[in-house]
C-alpha cells in the first residue's frame, strides 16, 4: 500500500495494519542533505527533491510543500532577508495602511521567477519525481496568518481593534488570492492541501470566530467540492478554539502539542486527527523508546483509526535520525492489527 492509499485510507476510517506517518519535515529535510536554507528555500528543485530523498531514506507516507512565511510578502514589494541558515523574515511588510490595499493584485503563478510561483514549480517537481507515490500536500497560510505576514503580526492585531473594516477587506483578498494559489498547485497534481493558521493562536475565542474562522471556511468549502482532503494545521495551544475549529469542514486536523488532542478526539470522533507529539522536548531531546511510546501512547488516545502519526508541528533540523525511525517503527507497528 503506498502512502497516499494510507492516507486516504484513514480518511476512510479504515483500519489498517500500520498507520501512515507524515511529519512536517522542512529544515530537517535540508540539514539531512547538507543544504543551505537560503538555497533550499529559493530553489524549487532542490526544495522538493530533499523533501522527496529524506521522506524516502526514513519510509515516510507524505510530504507537505510547506517552506516559509514571505512568499506572498515578497510578491507584493516587502522587503525580505533571506538569510544563509535560518527562516527569511520580512523586514518592511508591503502593507502598513489602508491605501496599500490598491497595490494588491492575482499574480502569475506560472512566472516560477516569483516566489508564489516558485512553490507552484516545487509541487510540479515534487509531482513528477514521486516514484514511491507518496501524499503531496499542497500548501498555504490561511487568510489571517497570510495579514500578519503582509503587514507584521503586531500591526495586523491592532488593526483589528483599529480599524477592523480595513482588516476585513485584507481577509476577504487574501481568502481570494490563497484559493486562486492553492488552485494552481491542484494543477501541477497535488493530491492533498495543507493550510496554515499559525497567526490565529494569538487570538481569544471571540476574535478567531471573527477575523479566521469564517475566512478559513470560506477557503476550505472553495475546495471541498473537489473531493481534494484538507489540513488544518495551526500553531500554539487552541484547546479553547476547539468546538469552532472542528466545524470549518477540514478533513485533518494537525493537534499541535500545545493542545489537547484528547478533547479533539472526544468532540470530533469521525475527524482525522494528526499530531501531537513534541517537536523539542520529545523528538530532539528524548531517546528512542520515549519518542516510540510517545506515539504509541497518542495512537491509543487519537487512533487506531482517522489518525497520522506526526509531530505536533515542524521537526527541529537538529533531531537525531534515531528518533524519527522510531517515530515511523511505532507508525508501521501500532496498527489495528497491533
Amino acid at each position: 500500500m503506498t502512502g497516499k492509499d494510507k492516507i486516504y485510507s484513514v480518511l476512510r476510517g479504515e483500519q489498517l495494519e500500520n498507520i501512515p506517518c507524515v511529519p512536517m519535515i522542512i529544515r530537517f529535510c535540508a540539514a539531512d542533505n547538507g543544504i543551505k536554507l537560503r538555497d533550499y528555500f529559493l530553489n524549487a528543485e532542490l526544495f522538493s527533491e530533499c523533501q522527496l530523498k529524506t521522506a524516502d531514506k526514513f519510509g515516510l507516507d507524505g510530504i507537505m510543500m510547506a517552506s516559509e512565511p514571505t512568499r506572498i510578502a515578497k510578491v507584493f514589494g516587502g522587503e525580505v532577508d533571506y538569510l544563509e541558515d535560518c527562516i527569511p523574515h520580512v523586514i518592511k511588510p508591503p502593507v502598513a495602511e489602508e491605501r496599500d490595499l490598491d497595490k494588491l493584485f492575482i499574480p502569475d503563478f506560472s512566472d516560477y521567477a516569483g516566489r508564489m510561483g516558485n512553490l507552484v514549480e516545487a509541487v510540479e517537481y515534487a509531482v513528477r519525481n514521486n516514484c514511491r507515490e507518496l501524499s503531496i500536500f499542497g500548501w498555504a497560510d490561511a487568510p489571517f496568518t497570510e495579514a500578519c505576514n503582509m503587514m507584521g503580526v503586531e500591526n495586523m492585531l491592532m488593526t483589528l481593534y483599529d480599524n477592523p473594516s480595513f482588516a476585513h477587506q485584507l481577509l476577504e483578498f487574501n481568502t481570494k488570492l490563497i484559493a486562486e494559489f492553492l488552485e494552481a498547485q491542484l494543477e501541477k497534481g497535488c493530491d492533498c492541501i495543507g493550510i496554515g493558521d499559525a497567526a490565529a493562536s494569538l487570538l481569544n475565542p471571540e476574535m478567531y470566530a471573527e477575523f479566521a474562522y469564517p475566512y478559513e471556511v470560506q477557503l476550505i468549502t472553495h475546495f471541498q467540492s473537489k473531493k481534494i482532503p484538507l489540513k488544518l494545521h495551526m500553531c500554539g495551544n487552541n484547546t479553547d478554539k476547539l468546538d469552532k475549529i472542528i466545524t470549518t469542514g477540514i478533513d485533518i486536523l494537525n493537534v499541535d502539542q500545545e493542545t489537547d488532542i484528547f478533547k479533539a478526539r472526544k468532540l470530533a470522533p469521525q475527524l482525522c486527527l494528526k499530531g501531537n507529539v513534541d517537536p523539542v522536548w520529545i523528538m530532539k531531546n528524548s531517546s528512542p523508546e520515549i519518542v516510540y511510546g510517545k506515539c504509541a501512547e497518542l495512537i491509543n488516545i487519537a487512533g487506531p483509526e482517522r489518525y497520522i502519526v506526526s509531530g505536533g508541528c515542524e521537526l527541529p533540523p537538529d533531531m537525531p535520525e534515531e528518533n524519527l525511525r522510531a517515530m515511523v517503527l511505532c507508525a508501521k507497528e501500532r496498527g489495528a492489527n497491533a
